[in-house]
């Protein structure tokens, strides 16, 4: 089984990874650490410009991967396009996701 935890790198999101790999490691499952959103610019112009790129994203959720990898448990990261709520659901067949862990509020507006 796995635990999906959605991410925008918002500090209540780095909380909600690292509560989410408790609960992943509480169960014996796997963690996919998810950042969705529109597909990111791959203009070079970097984060300057309101938009990061692929890179700058996969460099992030490395960072949150690391961050985790002392915790004991696989830990998987995913960059996916579209709409957030619409590729976490693609991503959480319900018989191979045990839940899904979001922060409150993070960059999103309500």
């Amino acid at each position: 089984m796995q635990i999906l935890c959605g991410t925008d790198f918002s500090p209540n999101a780095t909380e909600a990874a690292a509560a989410a790999a408790a609960l992943a490691r509480m169960f014996g499952d796997r963690l996919l650490l998810v950042h969705a959103g529109v597909p990111p610019a791959d203009d070079g112009l970097g984060p300057e410009t309101g938009t990061a790129t692929s890179a700058t994203l996969r460099a992030q959720l490395q960072t949150q991967v690391s961050a985790l990898a002392g915790i004991g448990i696989p830990v998987e990261a995913r960059l996916a396009s579209g709409r957030p709520a619409d590729a976490l659901q693609r991503l959480a067949p319900p018989d191979r996701t045990r839940m899904i862990v979001l922060s409150s509020i993070g960059q999103v507006a309500l």
